[in-house]
């Protein structure tokens, strides 16, 4: 087990235990943010928020998304699907996208 599980959820995740999780998860054939979730063992609202700050990504919540209405048009359903992320119109009249897996290459 690393270190870096002993680290307190106000810290960024270190760039080892990010690449730690990149290894294993092409190892196991699973997704890097699921193991480096697992390794961390954190509430899914403090791993997400932690995620955010370390990559610096804004984090949605879920209360949030509820209020955004779907870009079908922009990013098609079989699209947002495949792909694991959403675009999104937001009431101020803005577009934003939102995606599960911020290590997915095919995204970036």
């Amino acid at each position: 087990m690393s270190t870096d599980t002993l680290e307190t959820a106000a810290e960024p995740i270190s760039a080892r235990m990010i690449q730690e999780a990149r290894h294993e998860a092409e190892r196991t054939r699973r997704k890097a943010v699921e193991v480096l979730e697992e390794r961390l063992g954190l509430s899914p609202e403090e791993f997400i928020n932690r995620l955010g700050k370390t990559l610096l990504l804004p984090v949605l919540p879920m209360e949030r998304l509820h209020k955004l209405t779907p870009a079908f048009d922009v990013l098609g359903y079989t699209d947002a699907l495949a792909h694991e992320c959403v675009a999104f119109r937001s009431p101020e009249g803005g577009m934003l996208v939102v995606f599960a897996d911020p290590f997915n290459l095919d995204i970036q």
